[in-house]
């Protein structure tokens, strides 16, 4: 970012690239508050069911559930922000990068009973930005991985931070369509730093809530 004038004896080392990653279809999440210490202490510990089943069936603070699967989820990417482009206040009128602006998430339940769209409406006040035990999101994806994140950028992992959570009312376009319910929400500019995709021992898409 613009402004960091410490800088180290050479520019930094870019690794070749192995084998290239694409999450492909996301279909479902899995919501959990964040934990003060991280949820799984292993990428191995993720993998299993047992310690998912654990979280599912919590009455506690670290209780997870799984949403109905959904479609069109997209995640654009996050955008620059200059301030003083094309204009007189910076030189040369090429502005100065400040950083990213967050992150707006979109997609729709579909064919989704109006209890379940009530409970996930509660999910609104969970994720309000600023709380220190905010929501947490791992995602799972069409090919049955899960995304998670490192915690604290350490070895453990844990959701990634997701705020401003929102659901809107059904949608219906008549004959020979499905019923939906539009929903969102905000990534950090940098959601995507630290991500661990796993492919865990069991389905994914096939855990039950509590």
């Amino acid at each position: 970012m613009a402004g960091n004038c410490s800088r180290p004896a050479a520019i930094p080392t870019i690794s070749k690239v192995d084998c290239g990653i694409n999450l492909g279809q996301i279909v479902a999440v899995i919501f959990q508050r964040r934990q003060p210490t991280a949820p799984f202490a292993t990428e191995a510990a993720l993998k299993t069911k047992a310690a998912w089943d654990a979280f599912l069936l919590a009455l506690d603070a670290t209780r997870a559930q799984k949403t109905p699967e959904f479609a069109g989820f997209k995640i654009p990417g996050s955008e620059a922000v200059y301030v003083g482009e094309n204009s007189n206040e910076s030189i040369d009128g090429q502005g100065t990068f400040v950083g990213y602006n967050a992150v707006k998430v979109t997609g729709q339940f579909q064919s989704t009973p109006p209890d379940i769209i009530t409970a996930l409406r509660g999910y609104e006040g969970e994720s309000a930005p600023g709380l220190t035990d905010g929501l947490t999101a791992y995602f799972i994806t069409g090919d049955r991985r899960i995304v998670a994140k490192k915690y604290d950028g350490g070895t453990s992992l844990s959701g990634i931070p997701v705020s401003n959570f929102n659901i809107g009312s059904r949608n219906l376009e008549g004959f020979r369509t499905l019923d939906s319910n539009a929903f969102g929400l905000t990534l950090a500019p940098d959601w995507d730093r630290d991500l661990v995709i796993v492919t865990p021992s069991f389905d994914p898409r096939a855990l039950l809530n509590a």
